[in-house]
């Protein structure tokens, strides 16, 4: 280290998003200082990159001026080198269904025009938890979407089926696991569920026969040739293989299988042997996985043709010509509260600068007005959204109250009104010695005029 005469230290502290492994921005906001000491003055040239070649200037300016409000940051405004052309708008929801609607909607409206294909458009969240709603919205709607982050690879219907169809060599009576299985089936084979498939349910003699065929396969199972057994269950597997995710299952099923053969010291010519260990294998495999493996992710690895859902940890780093940030859950509780520093949310502003600057030609933020409602029942704003506002929408209110939801209040409060008085005219103008008529009672009311 004596004859060390320079060191280059690259860093960007707008991009600074990972404190939970213990990444420090103040290494870069505080260099200077922690570069020094008493023995020696270091010389510290700053060369500072403004110059952003992904963004166009409608799309870099209001991101550039939302991570300017956080007070532990390098200045370094930056410039767009695309100059003008983009499009940005941020716009709030009182609902989840009302945002999941504009998204799709400005997503059909984006790939009818024919410029960009659904492989452009990629939607940031901060967790899993919307994307994969937003995607499942998005699938059931006729876009194509596919996660992009890290996925609980029980979480997948294919590996969810797959369980379930093994549980039927403990139980060949298990109907549930049957149509757990199916209803992969039929999603991946027609595109439609088994309510979809099957309206009438146990009345479709169509829907019989499928499970009465699935429950065949694994009856009297013992008496069955191991071979054909395990034939017939690598065929179940296999009709439902679709999807990166489950084929590395599988990978790791048929992996364990050949493991467990090779490692055997039965005869290898024998088939049924073979298949017996192979089986055993299997079962154990799925047990164990469906007992162990609930924290185990898997990230996928090819380019498919269709939205991109992904968080925004999971995108930094790479670009798409639309994005939609879905900036609701950027805003929480805990940064509401006394245990929460301004670190925290300096740090998820940073995480929403990056989520906005991965879009290079169009940006659409989105959000819930209320972040969430206290004890006492008042709405508490998302105060990063209401930044955007300010930022973009100076001039409008930002609402914390749904006028529409008010609409509607006061329109309940009138029919029930109507209805209370409908009531009592009609208890008032009841037959018998005790009702009176609505026209007896004006003529009794006239006699006091």
């Amino acid at each position: 280290m004596s004859n060390l005469k320079s060191i280059m230290v690259i860093g960007d502290d707008a991009q600074s998003i990972y404190a939970f492994r213990h990444a420090v921005v103040q290494n870069m906001t505080e260099f200077d200082e922690k570069i020094q000491n008493e023995a020696h003055t270091r010389k510290i040239t700053h060369l500072n990159m403004t110059s952003n070649y992904r963004s166009f200037d409608e799309i870099l300016e209001p991101a550039d001026q939302l991570i300017q409000l956080n007070k532990n940051r390098i200045d370094k405004p930056l410039v767009a080198a695309r100059g003008k052309g983009g499009t940005y708008f941020v716009q709030g929801f009182f609902s989840t269904e009302k945002e999941q609607n504009f998204i799709l909607n400005k997503i059909k409206e984006i790939l009818k025009e024919g410029k960009y294909k659904e492989s452009d458009i990629a939607v940031i969240a901060r967790t899993k938890k919307p994307l994969l709603a937003m995607q499942s919205f998005l699938t059931k709607n006729g876009i194509q979407a596919t996660l992009g982050c890290p996925t609980k690879v029980l979480e997948d219907s294919r590996v969810q089926a797959a369980i379930a169809i093994t549980e039927a060599f403990y139980d060949p009576s298990a109907t549930m696991a049957y149509k757990i299985y199916l209803n992969a089936y039929c999603m991946e084979h027609f595109q439609k569920n088994l309510k979809e498939m099957y309206p009438k349910g146990e009345e479709d003699p169509d829907y019989l026969d499928a499970i009465g065929s699935l429950e065949k396969k694994f009856q009297n199972i013992e008496s069955k040739r191991p071979a054909l057994v395990l034939h017939s269950y690598h065929e179940l597997l296999e009709q439902i293989n679709f999807g990166e995710m489950y084929q590395n299952f599988l990978d790791m099923l048929y992996e364990e299988e050949n493991k467990q053969a090779h490692a055997s010291s039965i005869d290898p010519d024998n088939e049924d042997d073979i298949s017996t260990v192979k089986l055993r294998a299997a079962v154990s495999f799925i047990s164990d996985f469906k007992r162990f493996g609930k924290n185990t992710e898997m990230k996928l690895e090819e380019q498919y043709d269709g939205v991109t859902c992904i968080t925004a940890h999971s995108s930094k780093g790479l670009e798409y010509p639309i994005v939609f940030c879905m900036a609701s859950e950027f805003d929480n509780a805990f940064l509401h509260s006394r245990r929460c520093d301004a670190a925290e949310i300096e740090e998820t502003r940073r995480l929403l600068f990056v989520s906005m600057t991965r879009a290079k030609d169009q940006l659409y933020v989105t959000g819930q007005f209320v972040c969430f409602t206290d004890r006492d029942g008042y709405p508490i704003e998302n105060r990063f959204l209401k930044e955007l506002y300010s930022i973009s929408r100076p001039n409008e209110e930002y609402l914390l109250i749904d006028p529409e939801e008010e609409i509607r209040k006061k329109e309940q409060r009138r029919r029930n009104a109507e209805q209370a008085q409908k009531y009592r005219l009609s208890k008032a103008g009841g037959s018998g010695k005790h009702g009176s008529s609505k026209k007896q009672i004006k003529g009794q009311m006239s006699l006091f005029d």
